[in-house]
């Protein structure tokens, strides 16, 4: 019997007025193993070699050379970051480590009280659509093998998300679920794995933002690399879909070969996925 943890983080820019704005969540499973004895003591090492001490990896704080990182040279940032992306490329030989995303565009608007209710009702569908996406993995699992979701702490969303998690448990068979605990979140700053959802949050973020800008931004290097190296999936919710959605109308979305409806792809196992249509 194996037991698999999947650990998430949110990383978002919103309310943007130009181009609304995106709010994504990201992370990685991988079997308790794969994060014990593997990833936590690699993570760690490259933090403590770092030119000054950090108490946590941030991904837009290293991109950006904020917080912790605000004395560092660029290359040093660079350095840093190479050196984490390449823990997770060597955790993926040790055993099955699955990087997920999912992307909501959250559409602007000047209301101080509609921009909350935006960014909370689009962090919950992304918590829906990461959970879904699990468990259609976790149902090739084993017969008695265990998943464990462990978000970072949103306190003021984190009751919406375990009733999500509810919702989304009565579509799939029980067999499924028997070893799917319901979510715990947690500090990123203690727990490395959290750090490393972080990194691919931000990814997320910045690929669904950057390809539908009036000129698209490139691919970041760093998902390029991540994405060409193990099993990657992510997809994103338009904010045209969210308005249909808001108006009761049916959802506009692509039927696959199977006959299944589904969201648009960010990425997957065969890179990133730049088709500019929604």
């Amino acid at each position: 019997m194996a037991v698999f943890r999947g650990y998430f983080d949110a990383s978002r820019r919103t309310n943007v007025a130009d181009r609304g704005g995106v709010l994504a969540i990201g992370g990685y499973l991988a079997s308790v193993d794969v994060w014990d004895r593997y990833f936590d003591p690699r993570w760690r090492a490259a933090l403590c070699k770092s030119p000054a001490p950090i108490k946590e990896f941030k991904a837009s704080d290293c991109r950006c050379g904020w917080g912790d990182f605000e004395n560092w040279t660029k290359q040093e940032r660079d350095d840093l970051e190479a050196r984490v992306v390449g823990i997770l490329e060597a955790c993926g030989e040790h055993g099955v480590m699955m990087g997920l995303g999912t992307a909501i565009e959250v559409p602007y608007s000047s209301d101080t009280e509609m921009r909350r209710r935006l960014e909370g009702y689009g962090y919950i569908m992304c918590v829906g659509q990461i959970i879904h996406n699990t468990l259609n993995w976790a149902a090739k699992l084993s017969p008695g093998d265990g998943v464990q979701f462990i978000f970072d702490r949103e306190p003021k969303l984190q009751g919406h998300a375990l009733t999500m998690f509810d919702k989304m448990r009565d579509a799939f068979d029980l067999n499924v679920l028997a070893g799917v605990g319901s979510p715990q979140f947690e500090h990123s700053h203690v727990l490395a794995p959290l750090q490393a959802a972080d990194l691919l949050a931000y990814e997320t973020y910045r690929e669904c933002f950057g390809r539908f800008l009036p000129d698209p931004e490139p691919i970041s290097p760093i998902l390029g690399r991540l994405v060409r190296t193990r099993h990657y999936f992510a997809d994103y919710i338009s904010r045209e879909l969210i308005q249909q959605q808001v108006r009761g109308e049916r959802l506009s979305l692509t039927q696959h070969p199977d006959g299944t409806y589904r969201f648009p792809v960010l990425y997957d196992k065969g890179g990133v996925q730049r088709d500019q249509s929604r």
